[in-house]
């Protein structure tokens, strides 16, 4: 027979035994204290990060946010990004380019 092992997590909060649970909206794995006095979660899905880091939307890496801006795309990522909206859309059409906008006016 295996003799299935687990580790025990306890509340950093009053010591007591955390049990697994699923939080149904977020979709994550949840840790909850025992005692119905604290009730403490952690997520142990979440990355770790301080008060001035954020996680970036495109590639998911920590980065660290500066307080005048309110950014959720890492440097690396926005870069990137405004590289792509910089690029011109113009479309040819039989030799001649055409901007979107005129190519809608004349359909």
């Amino acid at each position: 027979m295996t003799e299935m092992t687990t580790t025990r997590t306890y509340c950093p909060q009053c010591g007591s035994e955390m049990w697994p649970d699923h939080d149904t909206v977020n979709k994550v794995r949840v840790f909850v204290c025992t005692k119905p006095t604290c009730l403490y979660r952690t997520y142990p899905d979440y990355p770790r990060r301080a008060g001035n880091q954020e996680v970036c939307y495109l590639c998911g890496k920590i980065f660290t946010v500066r307080q005048d801006s309110a950014g959720v795309l890492c440097p690396h990522c926005k870069v990137s990004m405004q590289k792509n909206r910089n690029k011109p859309r113009n479309r040819t059409c039989s030799g001649r380019n055409i901007t979107l906008a005129q190519q809608l006016l004349s359909a």
